[in-house]
């Protein structure tokens, strides 16, 4: 991809967010300056998504501290487990947006295990 298309595709996954959750809009309100565009903010969200798969491929003992230390950061900024449903919705409506022919169901439940694994390191859960 682009780096053009990856802006799209990290821009269209947080709007996607943004729209389906209003208190998630509040908390980038209090928690990012104005400065900080949130097309800054989406490609380390999808930065954060490739090393989160690059990690788990290494089998990296390192994961569950790092996310945990991850989650920290979120709790932080108010995010709790409930927030990660928009987030995750919005992943699979862009990706399938983006990639229609390639992202199928198989795909779906790779993100769905994934994403769920790491929002249970994050959150302690």
């Amino acid at each position: 991809l682009t780096f053009e298309e990856q802006l799209e595709i990290g821009v269209a996954i947080y709007l996607g967010m943004m729209v389906k959750d209003s208190e998630m809009r509040q908390i980038f309100k209090r928690n990012f300056n104005s400065k900080e565009k949130i097309s800054t903010i989406s490609l380390k969200f999808l930065n954060m998504m490739g090393w989160l798969i690059r990690t788990l491929l290494r089998n990296s003992d390192d994961l569950p501290i790092l996310l945990k230390n991850l989650g920290m950061r979120h709790n932080k900024f108010g995010v709790n487990i409930q927030h990660f449903a928009p987030m995750l919705e919005s992943l699979h409506e862009t990706f399938s947006h983006y990639f229609p022919n390639d992202y199928g169901i198989k795909e779906k439940y790779a993100i769905d295990y994934i994403f769920t694994l790491a929002t249970q390191l994050m959150m302690g859960q």
